[in-house]
Protein backbone atom coordinates (compact mmCIF):
# COMPACT_ATOMS: atom_id res chain seq x y z
CA UNK A 1 0.00 0.00 0.00
CA UNK A 2 1.25 3.60 -0.41
CA UNK A 3 0.18 7.05 0.25
CA UNK A 4 -2.81 7.50 3.14
CA UNK A 5 -3.88 4.26 2.67
CA UNK A 6 -0.71 3.16 3.76
CA UNK A 7 -0.44 4.67 7.08
CA UNK A 8 -4.83 3.76 7.52
CA UNK A 9 -3.82 0.06 6.73
CA UNK A 10 -1.13 0.00 9.78
CA UNK A 11 -3.37 1.67 11.91
CA UNK A 12 -6.82 -0.77 11.24
CA UNK A 13 -5.05 -4.23 10.38
CA UNK A 14 -2.23 -6.05 12.68
CA UNK A 15 -0.25 -8.08 9.76
CA UNK A 16 2.86 -6.32 7.73
CA UNK A 17 2.23 -4.03 5.41
CA UNK A 18 5.19 -3.40 2.57
CA UNK A 19 4.93 0.17 1.90
CA UNK A 20 4.99 1.50 -2.15
CA UNK A 21 6.61 4.83 -2.11
CA UNK A 22 7.09 7.46 -4.85
CA UNK A 23 10.22 7.80 -6.06
CA UNK A 24 12.11 11.35 -6.55
CA UNK A 25 12.35 10.88 -10.11
CA UNK A 26 8.25 9.73 -9.87
CA UNK A 27 7.52 13.24 -8.10
CA UNK A 28 9.87 14.73 -10.90
CA UNK A 29 8.03 13.79 -14.07
CA UNK A 30 4.61 14.90 -12.72
CA UNK A 31 5.81 18.58 -11.65
CA UNK A 32 7.33 18.80 -14.83
CA UNK A 33 3.55 18.09 -16.02
CA UNK A 34 1.92 20.06 -13.71
CA UNK A 35 4.51 23.12 -14.06
CA UNK A 36 2.63 23.48 -17.25
CA UNK A 37 -1.00 24.88 -15.94
CA UNK A 38 0.84 27.83 -13.60
CA UNK A 39 3.53 29.29 -11.37
CA UNK A 40 2.38 26.84 -8.20
CA UNK A 41 2.44 23.46 -8.23
CA UNK A 42 0.76 21.78 -4.81
CA UNK A 43 1.70 18.37 -3.69
CA UNK A 44 -0.83 16.32 -1.66
CA UNK A 45 0.64 14.25 1.07
CA UNK A 46 -1.15 12.63 4.25
CA UNK A 47 0.03 13.41 7.86
CA UNK A 48 3.65 14.64 6.38
CA UNK A 49 5.05 16.19 3.46
CA UNK A 50 7.89 14.31 1.47
CA UNK A 51 11.53 14.16 2.67
CA UNK A 52 12.60 15.19 -0.63
CA UNK A 53 13.88 18.60 -1.78
CA UNK A 54 12.54 20.40 -4.61
CA UNK A 55 14.77 23.45 -4.70
CA UNK A 56 16.44 22.84 -7.84
CA UNK A 57 13.39 21.75 -9.78
CA UNK A 58 11.69 24.85 -8.55
CA UNK A 59 14.58 27.02 -9.68
CA UNK A 60 14.97 25.13 -13.28
CA UNK A 61 11.24 24.97 -13.96
CA UNK A 62 10.45 28.60 -12.50
CA UNK A 63 8.00 27.17 -10.32
CA UNK A 64 7.03 27.54 -6.39
CA UNK A 65 6.52 24.57 -5.13
CA UNK A 66 3.99 24.42 -1.78
CA UNK A 67 3.45 21.86 0.14
CA UNK A 68 -0.25 20.64 1.16
CA UNK A 69 -0.58 18.49 4.25
CA UNK A 70 -3.97 16.88 5.27
CA UNK A 71 -4.62 14.71 7.96
CA UNK A 72 -8.85 14.35 7.66
CA UNK A 73 -9.96 13.32 4.19
CA UNK A 74 -12.76 15.78 5.11
CA UNK A 75 -10.40 18.65 5.14
CA UNK A 76 -8.37 18.28 1.77
CA UNK A 77 -10.74 20.44 -0.48
CA UNK A 78 -10.83 23.05 0.80
CA UNK A 79 -6.99 22.99 1.61
CA UNK A 80 -6.42 22.62 -2.26
CA UNK A 81 -9.39 25.43 -2.77
CA UNK A 82 -7.40 27.72 -0.47
CA UNK A 83 -3.84 27.23 -2.41
CA UNK A 84 -3.20 29.56 -5.51
CA UNK A 85 -1.97 26.42 -7.14
CA UNK A 86 -2.40 26.02 -10.64
CA UNK A 87 -2.31 21.96 -10.82
CA UNK A 88 -1.92 19.66 -7.92
CA UNK A 89 -0.67 15.98 -7.65
CA UNK A 90 -1.05 13.29 -5.30
CA UNK A 91 -2.64 9.69 -5.01
CA UNK A 92 -6.15 9.52 -6.58
CA UNK A 93 -7.68 10.77 -3.77
CA UNK A 94 -5.80 13.78 -3.43
CA UNK A 95 -6.68 13.92 -7.23
CA UNK A 96 -10.39 13.34 -6.88
CA UNK A 97 -10.36 16.41 -4.11
CA UNK A 98 -8.27 19.18 -6.38
CA UNK A 99 -10.69 18.19 -9.02
CA UNK A 100 -13.67 18.90 -6.61
CA UNK A 101 -12.13 22.47 -5.50
CA UNK A 102 -11.74 23.03 -9.11
CA UNK A 103 -7.65 22.32 -9.37
CA UNK A 104 -6.02 20.28 -12.06
CA UNK A 105 -4.68 17.12 -10.77
CA UNK A 106 -2.38 15.06 -12.12
CA UNK A 107 -1.95 11.68 -10.45
CA UNK A 108 1.30 10.12 -8.53
CA UNK A 109 2.38 7.03 -9.70
CA UNK A 110 5.16 4.45 -9.12
CA UNK A 111 7.59 3.62 -11.99
CA UNK A 112 6.47 0.41 -13.14
CA UNK A 113 10.17 -0.79 -11.48
CA UNK A 114 9.59 0.13 -8.44
CA UNK A 115 6.41 -1.55 -8.25
CA UNK A 116 8.30 -4.86 -9.36
CA UNK A 117 11.10 -3.89 -6.64
CA UNK A 118 8.32 -3.47 -3.87
CA UNK A 119 6.18 -6.67 -4.93
CA UNK A 120 9.61 -8.97 -4.76
CA UNK A 121 10.44 -7.10 -1.57
CA UNK A 122 6.80 -7.85 -0.07
CA UNK A 123 7.20 -12.09 -1.37
CA UNK A 124 10.70 -12.14 0.33
CA UNK A 125 8.97 -10.63 3.61
CA UNK A 126 5.92 -13.02 3.48
CA UNK A 127 8.74 -15.76 2.73
CA UNK A 128 10.71 -14.91 6.02
CA UNK A 129 7.17 -14.45 8.02
CA UNK A 130 6.58 -17.95 7.00
CA UNK A 131 9.52 -19.45 8.07
CA UNK A 132 9.14 -17.77 12.01
CA UNK A 133 6.20 -19.05 11.63
CA UNK A 134 7.34 -22.06 11.20
CA UNK A 135 10.17 -21.88 13.89
CA UNK A 136 7.10 -20.87 16.30
CA UNK A 137 4.99 -24.09 15.68
CA UNK A 138 7.61 -26.16 15.80
CA UNK A 139 8.66 -24.57 19.13
CA UNK A 140 5.36 -24.64 20.47
CA UNK A 141 4.90 -27.95 19.61
CA UNK A 142 7.97 -29.13 21.86
CA UNK A 143 7.17 -26.79 24.65
CA UNK A 144 3.36 -27.98 25.05
CA UNK A 145 4.53 -32.05 24.90
CA UNK A 146 7.72 -31.37 26.99
CA UNK A 147 7.48 -33.70 30.39
CA UNK A 148 9.22 -31.03 32.11
CA UNK A 149 6.88 -28.36 33.43
CA UNK A 150 7.61 -25.05 31.50
CA UNK A 151 6.20 -21.48 32.83
CA UNK A 152 8.09 -18.78 30.62
CA UNK A 153 7.24 -14.85 31.95
CA UNK A 154 7.43 -11.68 30.22
CA UNK A 155 9.70 -8.85 31.38
CA UNK A 156 6.52 -7.83 33.56
CA UNK A 157 6.32 -10.58 35.21
CA UNK A 158 2.97 -11.74 33.41
CA UNK A 159 2.86 -15.49 32.35
CA UNK A 160 2.77 -16.58 28.48
CA UNK A 161 3.46 -19.98 27.97
CA UNK A 162 2.50 -22.63 30.31
CA UNK A 163 2.42 -26.06 29.10
CA UNK A 164 0.46 -28.87 30.04
CA UNK A 165 3.14 -30.40 32.21
CA UNK A 166 3.25 -26.92 34.27
CA UNK A 167 -0.55 -27.10 34.41
CA UNK A 168 -0.38 -30.56 35.76
CA UNK A 169 2.52 -29.46 38.64
CA UNK A 170 1.20 -26.23 39.29
CA UNK A 171 -2.66 -27.29 39.49
CA UNK A 172 -3.45 -24.84 37.86
CA UNK A 173 -5.08 -24.31 33.89
CA UNK A 174 -3.32 -22.49 31.08
CA UNK A 175 -5.76 -20.17 30.98
CA UNK A 176 -5.99 -18.93 34.15
CA UNK A 177 -2.19 -18.07 34.41
CA UNK A 178 -2.21 -16.19 31.00
CA UNK A 179 -1.57 -13.04 31.58
CA UNK A 180 -1.62 -13.08 35.35
CA UNK A 181 1.49 -12.01 37.36
CA UNK A 182 3.24 -15.16 38.82
CA UNK A 183 4.26 -13.22 41.65
CA UNK A 184 0.97 -13.21 42.64
CA UNK A 185 -0.11 -16.21 41.57
CA UNK A 186 2.64 -18.14 43.04
CA UNK A 187 4.41 -16.36 45.80
CA UNK A 188 6.85 -19.56 47.17
CA UNK A 189 8.33 -19.23 43.98
CA UNK A 190 10.23 -16.10 44.99
CA UNK A 191 10.15 -14.48 41.18
CA UNK A 192 10.32 -10.70 41.98
CA UNK A 193 14.11 -10.38 42.80
CA UNK A 194 15.36 -12.08 39.79
CA UNK A 195 12.74 -10.10 37.35
CA UNK A 196 14.72 -6.87 38.79
CA UNK A 197 17.88 -8.35 37.70
CA UNK A 198 19.37 -6.49 34.54
CA UNK A 199 19.87 -8.28 31.25
CA UNK A 200 23.47 -9.95 31.29
CA UNK A 201 24.87 -13.44 30.93
CA UNK A 202 22.35 -15.87 31.06
CA UNK A 203 21.84 -17.80 34.51
CA UNK A 204 20.87 -21.21 35.28
CA UNK A 205 17.60 -21.36 37.72
CA UNK A 206 16.47 -24.03 39.42
CA UNK A 207 13.43 -23.73 41.59
CA UNK A 208 12.04 -26.60 43.44
CA UNK A 209 7.98 -26.43 43.56
CA UNK A 210 6.29 -28.77 46.02
CA UNK A 211 2.73 -27.70 45.32
CA UNK A 212 2.36 -26.30 48.48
Amino acid sequence: AGGSNLEIFRDLFDYPIVGLQPTYYDYMHAIIRAAAYGEEVGIVSYQEKPYYRFDELEQLLGVRIRHIVYSESTELPALIAASSCGAVIGTAFACDAGAAAGKTALLLYNDVDEIVDTIYEAKRFAQEIGRERNKSQFFSTVIDYSPSGILAVNAAGRVVVCNQAAEKLLGVSAQQMRGKAVQALFPQLRMESFLRQEAGEPQDIVIEYRGE
